[in-house]
């Protein structure tokens, strides 16, 4: 069953190269999988008022359930307690479930003004 939608991590995390590195070289990639993830976005607030969760990760599923019922998974844990303890702080894990998509590429949609 298709369930297509987003899950959005708010986080504080450290900001150096070393953890980059591991986020993207080795937790994303080992994540994508177990979790079915078919795309992963993060971004960094420019907003002072995000000064507590100031990292948004966000992780393109076809199966928000799936994404979502993961984190139970032994070897997510396992990953997500490395995150920790390489300075991952104040996880929220919120799920959405898409219920509209437009694309600008659309034919329909070229021509509105």
């Amino acid at each position: 069953m298709s369930d297509p939608g987003l899950v959005l991590v708010h986080h504080n995390a450290p900001n150096d190269p070393g953890f980059r590195r591991w986020l993207e070289d080795e937790y994303f990639p080992a994540i994508m999988p177990l979790m079915g993830v078919q795309r992963v976005t993060r971004l960094h607030s420019t907003s002072p008022a995000a000064v507590l969760r100031p990292y948004l990760t966000v992780l393109h599923t076809d199966d928000v359930h799936h994404t979502v019922s993961a984190t139970l998974d032994p070897a997510w844990q396992a990953l997500a307690s490395e995150a920790i303890e390489r300075g991952v702080a104040r996880r929220e894990i919120v799920p959405y479930r898409q219920i509209f998509q437009l694309d600008a590429r659309d034919p329909d949609v070229r021509g509105r003004p």
